[in-house]
């Protein structure tokens, strides 16, 4: 297994005016094993995340982490619409 490194994401999530679903966003996606650090700014609509990768594989941990994050945000908004 090669080095970890932390690469940095934000996301505009536009059209989000829920803030109890940002809420709950924040919390699914911060359980996500690949992510180190994650906060929603309601206000900005940013989801800012920190993405412990595999220096060996970056750019697939990302695109993979990116993937799940992308799932769990339309899972919450599904749901809690």
């Amino acid at each position: 297994m090669g080095a970890c490194s932390i690469s940095k994401k934000e996301i505009i999530l536009g059209g989000l005016d829920c803030a109890h679903c940002a809420e709950v966003i924040n919390d699914k996606v911060s359980k996500l094993e690949e992510i180190e650090y994650c906060n929603l700014n309601f206000i900005n609509k940013k989801l800012t995340i920190e993405i412990a990768c595999d220096l060996d594989r970056h750019s697939k941990s990302i695109d993979n982490a990116l993937q799940r994050v992308k799932k769990k945000l339309e899972k919450c908004l599904v749901n809690n619409k």
